[in-house]
């Protein structure tokens, strides 16, 4: 029965599709379209394959992210936590955070502040691996964090 049913559907879809279509050929419609694109000449490098990799790494810099890796406890003890800033970025943290272990991504340098805005410092300026223990700080709460590479 069921094929029977579906004999009898598809014939029926099949004759409708059928009449739809045309009976003879017509020719494709031509759509005149306006030309706006103006070619222009690419712009002129000077001062060789060097000028151009220097502006490109500036560009680079700029827009890549620095990370720094901190734990509440000694020995990179849970809970951590890992931001990411701007080259030269002071952040600021809402309230003071407790860092048991610090470490900046390779490559990256880092003060960290007692105060906020990077105020009243007080560690010197260390990098990667860090500290599992932050033995960098004066003081493990820490209200703001410079980082640089």
């Amino acid at each position: 029965m069921k094929f029977a049913l579906s004999a009898v559907l598809i014939t029926s879809l099949a004759a409708t599709l059928s009449s739809c279509l045309p009976t003879e050929a017509k020719a494709p419609v031509s759509i005149p379209v306006p030309v706006t694109t103006i070619l222009q000449d690419p712009p002129v490098q000077t001062g060789g394959p060097d000028a151009v990799a220097k502006r490109d790494a500036a560009d680079l810099e700029k827009r890549t992210l620095g990370g720094f890796y901190y734990c509440d406890n000694t020995n990179w003890g849970f809970p951590c936590n890992k931001l990411y800033f701007q080259n030269g970025e002071c952040r600021t943290f809402s309230w003071y955070v407790d860092m048991g272990s610090v470490g900046p991504d390779p490559g990256t340098w880092c003060i960290l502040y007692r105060g906020h805005g990077c105020t009243d410092q007080s560690t010197g300026a260390f990098t990667s691996p860090g500290s599992g223990d932050n033995g960098y700080s004066t003081a493990r709460y820490v209200g703001s964090i410079l980082c640089w590479w």
